[in-house]
């Protein structure tokens, strides 16, 4: 059986680390293989100061230090740097990567030198990796990792999952971790449209290689919550139809989760009123969720996704990972249900 192939993007701090520990969590080792990458910039070489003339009538010169004379005698070029630099940065992914083969995964580690989010990309690429797994910079720096720095160009750049986690306190993770005898959770936000369904394709994967429980959650704006942005009112249609709103995403998600329990996924739904990113958070504590599984815009819209949507705002304050997937097309495992629905009525 074919493995999912998962690159994990580490910087060499100690909170980039804390991804190991959700993968060990979320991902089976019978299932999946992992690539350490290392993507540091690219280093120079050493090179002394040529010496300069004492004084400008003077034949004579001299280095400005010892360290321009020891340079110039023997140099360290950019070739050495680069191997040197090389070396010690495998043999500090080593530990990880013993600490993951222990656990049972075939991981492999990789240094790169450049740009990181351009490095990341390309690898997954080349590597035909299936999902990228990293951290953000937690939550003071979120913001501006949202809006222009690596999690945010990988996205932009990709078109399959990436994992992300925003790194917390031992207390947290004590506090959120997850008993050996329960059983997986992952929420999946649907809002009804074919963009927010392309979250299913992951979580049914995850679900079938782990037995993990998906939790559908639905959210229905109150009127107050209604985004009022570009017209400044409560739109008339919403004041008349909120109860027939709530009604239509209920139904919405009990044929969605029909559908996942016939392939022998086990499968909840959650429906709640209010503003959708709070009620995600409060529904991920109160499932004591470990995973959320959303899908984000496609690359014209992955700007405005990361500016304040809902996706953002759960990102922001979740204290689980969380999965993102690119939106293209209709989910695979709702086509394929609609297929055998035709079928059947045939």
């Amino acid at each position: 059986m074919t493995k999912t192939k998962v690159l994990i993007a580490l910087d060499g701090s100690a909170w980039s680390r804390q991804i190991l520990t959700s993968i060990c969590r979320l991902l089976p080792p019978a299932d999946h293989e992992l690539i350490l990458l290392r993507v540091a910039e690219l280093p120079t070489g050493l090179v002394g100061t040529p010496p300069r003339p004492i004084l400008a009538s003077w034949l004579t010169t001299m280095y400005e230090s010892r360290r321009d004379l020891e340079y110039t005698l023997h140099p360290i070029y950019d070739s050495q740097q680069e191997a040197n630099e090389r070396d010690a940065l495998e043999m500090a992914l080593l530990p990880d990567q013993q600490l993951l083969q222990r656990a049972g995964y075939r991981v492999a580690s990789l240094v790169r030198f450049g740009d990181p989010a351009v490095e990341i990309a390309n690898l997954a690429r080349y590597a035909n990796v299936d999902i990228v797994a990293m951290a953000t910079h937690g939550q003071t720096g979120l913001r501006h990792l949202l809006l222009g720095s690596v999690a945010e160009q990988v996205l932009r750049d990709l078109t399959i999952p990436v994992l992300l986690i925003r790194p917390i306190n031992r207390a947290e993770d004590r506090a959120t971790a997850r008993p050996a005898t329960r059983r997986l959770t992952a929420i999946v936000p649907l809002d009804g449209t074919s963009m927010a369904e392309q979250a299913l394709d992951c979580a049914s994967e995850l679900a079938a290689s782990s037995g993990a429980r998906l939790v559908l959650t639905a959210v229905e704006p109150m009127v107050s919550n209604i985004g009022l942005a570009e017209v400044g009112t409560v739109p008339a249609w919403m004041l008349a139809d909120q109860k027939a709103a709530i009604l239509r995403l209920n139904r919405y998600l009990k044929q969605t989760a029909t559908q996942l329990a016939h392939m022998g996924l086990i499968v909840e739904t959650r429906l709640a009123e209010g503003n959708p990113a709070e009620e995600i958070l409060r529904i991920s504590a109160a499932e004591h969720a470990d995973l959320i599984i959303m899908a984000t815009h496609g690359r014209s819209g992955m700007k405005r996704l990361l500016q304040g949507s809902v996706t953002a705002n759960v990102l922001q304050h979740a204290h689980v990972p969380m999965l993102l997937a690119r939106a293209c097309g209709q989910a695979r495992i709702l086509a394929s249900a609609d297929k055998r629905e035709e079928v059947a009525q045939r």
